[in-house]
C-alpha cells in the first residue's frame, strides 16, 4: 500500500502490487502493506486499487506460497478448500477469514477507482494522469509460472471460487459461475 497526501493505493495480494508500489516510487506514509481501504483515514484522498480474476488470482496465490515455502499443501485443490492460511497471523483485525475465502473487495471497498488487473498499465497510467502522480515504468515483479491456471480447477474448486468470491465476480461483471 502506498499512503501520500494525494492518493491511496490499496494493495490486494497477488494483484500487481509490488509492480504498481515500485512505479508509484515506493513513497508512503507508513503502514502495514496489505491493509483494506476501510481501516484507513481516506479523508480527501483519492483512493484506488486493482481487481484480478479471482480463479486465475488463487492459483497464482498457491504458486506464490509454495515458492516462498508459507504452505505445505501439495495440490492447489488441497490448499482451497481445507487449508487456512491468513496473510497476517499477529493482528487479529486482518484475520477475518483466510485468504482463500476473503474476496478483494474486502480490501477495495470504497475506492474511487477500482481497476482491472488485466489493464494495469493503461489504468494506472490514467490514474496517474488524472490525479497528478509522477509515474516510473511499470515493470512486471513477484511473478509464478506453471501450467495455465484454468487447468488447476475441477467442478469443486471452480463452484469454491464462485461461491467465496461472488463480491470480486460482481464488481468484474463477470457472469462465470454455474448454478451451484
Amino acid at each position: 500500500m502506498i499512503r501520500t497526501d494525494k492518493f491511496i493505493f490499496v494493495h490486494v495480494p497477488k494483484t500487481g502490487g509490488v509492480s504498481v508500489n515500485s512505479a508509484l516510487g515506493g513513497r508512503t506514509l507508513g503502514g502495514a502493506l496489505h491493509l483494506p481501504l476501510f481501516q484507513l483515514d481516506k479523508g480527501n484522498r483519492f483512493a484506488f486499487g486493482f481487481i484480478r480474476d479471482p480463479w486465475e488470482r488463487m492459483v497464482s496465490l498457491y504458486r506464490f506460497l509454495i515458492v516462498k515455502g508459507r504452505t505445505s499443501s501439495k495440490t492447489f485443490k488441497h490448499w482451497l478448500l481445507t487449508e487456512s492460511f491468513f496473510l497476517n497471523e499477529d493482528d487479529p483485525e486482518l484475520c477475518l477469514m483466510p485468504l482463500q475465502r476473503r474476496p478483494q473487495m474486502w480490501w477495495l471497498e470504497g475506492c474511487d477507482h477500482i481497476g482491472l488487473f488485466e489493464n494495469l498499465a493503461t489504468e494506472l497510467n490514467l490514474i496517474a494522469i488524472s490525479v497528478g502522480i509522477p509515474l516510473q515504468p511499470l515493470h512486471k515483479s513477484n511473478s509464478t509460472q506453471g501450467i495455465p491456471w484454468c487447468l488447476e480447477y475441477d467442478a469443486e474448486t471452480y463452484d469454491h471460487v464462485c461461491r467465496n468470491f461472488k463480491p470480486d465476480i460482481a464488481a468484474r461483471g463477470e457472469r462465470l459461475c454455474r448454478q451451484s
